[in-house]
């Protein structure tokens, strides 16, 4: 099963520097206040990657043993995507590289998907 513990604190950070922000009585870290130039972007990163995290699970909680084989190659190209990503990417990463990621694993899984229920690809 893949987590994201990551995007639960990066959530948190940037919520606080926007709270220190409203507040404007302390003074906030140069680090902090980089990232929360971001705040949007970082934010859409954040839903994209838990909206693939929990495709990503469903599909790995309710594949059938006889599905399995179907898309095996799927799931561990994915696997290996993400196995990247995480020794690779941080929050400084370019954009285009993380919604390059999140639609490379959605395509695999909506492939594997269809391949299962036994539609055509897309």
């Amino acid at each position: 099963m893949c987590v994201c513990c990551v995007c639960v604190q990066l959530v948190a950070v940037l919520r606080e520097v926007k709270y220190l922000l409203i507040r404007n009585t302390e003074e906030i870290p140069a680090s902090a206040s980089q990232l929360y130039a971001n705040n949007d972007t970082l934010l859409m990163y954040v839903a994209h990657l838990d909206l693939t995290v929990a495709w990503y699970n469903k599909i790995r909680e309710t594949v059938l043993e006889v599905e399995y084989p179907i898309i095996e190659a799927q799931l561990t190209a994915i696997d290996a995507q993400l196995r990247q990503a995480e020794e690779t990417l941080d929050w400084q990463t370019d954009g285009k590289i993380f919604l390059s990621l999140f639609l490379s694993v959605s395509m695999c899984l909506s492939v594997g998907h269809n391949r299962v229920k036994g539609k055509s690809s897309p």
